[in-house]
């Protein structure tokens, strides 16, 4: 039944068109103030033990109660517009196909991964038997010190179910909300129907995506806090209003709280996004905002702190530095070279002769600038680099086309200055990322929340074909 109810949900979404407020705007804010519960529930019965079956199953009781309350006082039905323009209809079609067949692997595929089973099930098991998110004794400290948000909602479908069988559903759902998302996002931009339609779909066929929507793992569930952020930051742009610098503060706490790799990617973001639409006014609400991620990662920071001496923990998964992350040594040959084999690692297909072409183009450039593609200080332990596969695993799997189609969309998007400001900024991120952290074969998963990003600026492509006919509309307005 979950499998036909979340994508008709989804159907819904895409389709209907309020009075009033746009439903997925009302999906993207009902998302965060899920967080915020899930955040708040997680933390302070964790302080008693009290992560049970029956204090959670109180606390959601009364989460729902309230809810409903809420919504019965503010109750309207929408009114459905139903596209006829087949580019929506198709788009529709894809993505429910895609959301059906990843929410059965979801169902019947266990959490298996190598990841997965070496600490994101591990803290959750361990976390359930101590009824609290504390530290405790482990070698392996990934398992405690990395960010645990994704595992905060693992943990209480673990805890009210008795099991894993929801787990993957985390991601599987998060995955769902970056296509509401990143829709929503491409209108801030001014796409049009067909355009919002198109970003939806761009997301949805992404493979890393499909293969790590069933899993249970979090890159998905980053991706999701970032696409929050995102609009929510162009929202607040636009309406100077402190209630969306309170929901900008929530998703991007959210979003820190999930992976650090948001670190990398956030500022970039929320940096193009200030100076694409600069206003004297945005700075109270941007310290608001701030503050606002700042508390809500803190418990984790103190906890960290204490373990380590940092708030972001120890630098390597055993606190010895030997698998250290972060490059040894930092400079623009270094980036260069990871910056190489990060775009080759998304270029691998079928063809073996377009594979050693693409590998032997990156040796060749690494010989021009003077580095080994090898070097131990941009490398991580135990890694090799080769050349580029046509994977077919959540870890490492390639987007070569939706990267082909990125890339063929910026000339179009300097015309538009947020779009171009925006598009930077994603290629600045992509930079930092390869500035900061070693390259490693199976790292190509930490790219999908840059990939999903860059969905609302697929939606150019859908415009430049855009039909003289003006389809039903798709969007809601203001």
């Amino acid at each position: 039944m979950l499998v036909c109810l979340l994508p008709g949900a989804l159907v819904a979404l895409l389709l209907a068109q309020p009075d009033a407020e746009c439903l997925r705007e009302r999906f993207l804010r009902a998302l965060i103030l899920f967080g915020a519960a899930l955040f708040l529930s997680t933390e302070s019965l964790s302080l008693f033990s009290l992560i049970r079956p029956a204090p959670l199953a109180i606390f959601w009781a009364a989460v729902l109660i309230a809810a409903s309350i809420r919504a019965a006082s503010h109750l309207r039905l929408p009114r459905l517009h139903f596209p006829r323009d087949p580019v929506i209809l198709i788009s529709i079609a894809g993505i429910l196909a895609i959301l059906t067949l990843t929410a059965i692997a979801a169902a019947f595929s266990p959490p298996n991964s190598a990841d997965a089973m070496a600490y994101h099930m591990p803290r959750v098991v361990y976390w359930s038997e101590a009824a609290g998110v504390r530290f405790y004794p482990t070698t392996y400290y990934n398992q405690i010190m990395l960010q645990p948000f994704a595992e905060y909602a693992m943990l209480q479908t673990y805890v009210l179910s008795g099991g894993d069988r929801f787990i993957n559903f985390v991601q599987w759902f998060a995955s769902l909300a970056c296509i509401v998302g990143v829709s929503l996002i491409a209108r801030e931009f001014g796409a049009s129907a067909r355009g919002q339609a198109f970003a939806a779909l761009f997301c949805a066929t992404l493979p890393s995506g499909i293969l790590a929507s069933s899993g249970a793992k979090n890159d998905y569930f980053m991706a999701m806090s970032l696409v929050a952020t995102t609009y929510f930051a162009l929202r607040y742009t636009k309406t100077r209003c402190t209630r969306d610098a309170l929901w900008l503060g929530a998703a991007l706490g959210f979003a820190l709280l999930t992976k650090a790799t948001a670190y990398l990617f956030a500022p970039w973001i929320l940096a193009a996004i200030i100076l694409a639409r600069p206003h004297r006014r945005l700075v109270a609400g941007a310290v608001v905002a701030l503050g606002l991620a700042i508390a809500v990662n803190a418990p984790q920071y103190v906890r960290n702190y204490e373990l380590s001496g940092s708030v972001m923990g120890f630098d390597s998964a055993q606190g010895d530095g030997i698998y250290r992350w972060r490059n040894d040594t930092f400079g623009w040959k270094q980036t260069a070279s990871n910056i190489l084999r990060n775009l080759s690692d998304q270029l691998g297909a079928r063809s073996p002769a377009w594979n050693n072409a693409v590998y032997q183009l990156v040796i060749a450039t690494h010989r021009l600038i003077r580095i080994s593609p090898d070097a131990a200080a941009t490398t991580f332990r135990d890694s090799v680099y080769t050349a580029p596969l046509n994977a077919n695993h959540e870890a490492n799997a390639p987007n070569r086309w939706h990267l082909f189609l990125l890339i063929g969309v910026l000339a179009a998007l300097i015309r538009n200055r947020e779009r171009a400001f925006y598009a930077a900024a994603l290629i600045c991120a992509f930079i930092a990322f390869s500035a900061y952290l070693k390259w490693q074969a199976f790292f190509g998963r930490l790219l999908l929340p840059l990939f999903v990003l860059g969905a609302p600026l697929a939606a150019t492509v859908a415009e430049l074909f855009q039909s003289r006919c003006s389809p039903p509309r798709f969007a809601c307005s203001y």
